[in-house]
Order: structure tokens, then sequence, then C-alpha cells
């Protein structure tokens, strides 16, 4: 019937949409969802004078673990790094992958300071995990990341927040 068809088409569309805005191999939004939503943030947080953070991750010494154990380990620590990350956030923050070994995440009506308590809580927990590869029955050690944070100054655009978490992510290193 017409109503099925509809109703078909209407699931691929959806499914078509979701797959153009996440990351395939960690599951959370992929950058350009972040591109988009981070304007949509930035818009809310204005309207509503309402603060907004921004934390950047930075997985360390990233390449010289893919180097030491392969891609597809690699990939796993970042689906390990993705889910603690969807973990340790609440309602309508955003987790995006925004590169590489890099995350981000938008932190709506958050001020600086519970901004940084995110930050090193996620940090904190990163830190804490011993990974291994049951599978490869081999001991990965610990994944620790830099992570620059970012308040959204009303005066700014998307593109100076990232860069200022950006920076702050790189002194954090």
């Amino acid at each position: 019937t017409m109503a099925l068809e509809m109703k078909k088409l209407r699931a691929e569309v959806s499914k078509l949409n979701s797959e153009a805005t996440t990351d395939s191999l960690t599951k959370v939004n992929n950058r350009r969802a972040f591109d988009i939503e981070i304007e949509n943030y930035i818009s809310a947080s204005k309207a509503d004078s309402k603060p907004l953070s921004l934390l950047l991750i930075d997985l360390d010494h990233f390449k010289k673990f893919n180097d030491k154990f392969g891609h597809s380990i690699g990939d796993k620590v970042l689906r390990f790094v993705a889910t603690l990350l969807k973990n340790n956030i609440k309602g309508s923050d955003l987790v995006a992958r925004f590169g590489g070994e890099q995350f981000a995440i938008l932190l709506p009506e958050t001020l600086h300071e519970g901004a940084m308590t995110v930050a090193e809580n996620i940090r904190d927990r990163l830190s804490k995990q011993t990974l291994s590869d049951s599978a490869e029955k081999i001991e990965l050690g610990t994944v620790t990341a830099s992570i620059g944070v970012a308040s959204y100054d009303i005066s700014e655009n998307s593109d100076l927040l990232i860069r200022k978490a950006d920076k702050f992510m790189h002194e954090a290193k």
C-alpha cells in the first residue's frame, strides 16, 4: 500500500540522515554533525544568554599506539574512548568525533568551571583504565588525553570558540 511505502521511505531517510551525521567507527556524531550543531548551540546560547562550553579532547601519543598495536586495536581504543565520553555527559550535551584521535564535547548551559570539572572527570577516568584486548590477549596500558576547555563569548563565532579550545588543548599537552 501507499502508506506502507511512505513508512518505508521515511525509515530509509532517517537511516540515511543518521548515517550522514554519525561517525561509522565510534558511533558518536561525526564532524559534519558537529559543525551543524555548534551553530545551533551558539544560536541557543545567544538567544537565552545562557553559557556554552566546548571541550576538545586529543588522545596523547595515539600514533605510537597505532604503530605499536596496529590500527584495529587503535580503532577499538577510539570506540572505548567514545563510549566513555558518552557515559560522562548528560542530556543535551553533544559528543562528536572531531577528526582522527580528537573528540569534541559541546556543553550547553555550562559555565567554564563546570566544563573544567567535566574535563577533569574524563581525564581522570581515562587515565585510571588499564586497557587490554581480550581477543588478542595483550595489555595495552593506559590512554591519556589532553583537553582544551573554552567558554563561548557572545562576540565570538564558532571558529573562534574552536580555535580557543584548540589552543588550550595544545597548552595542556
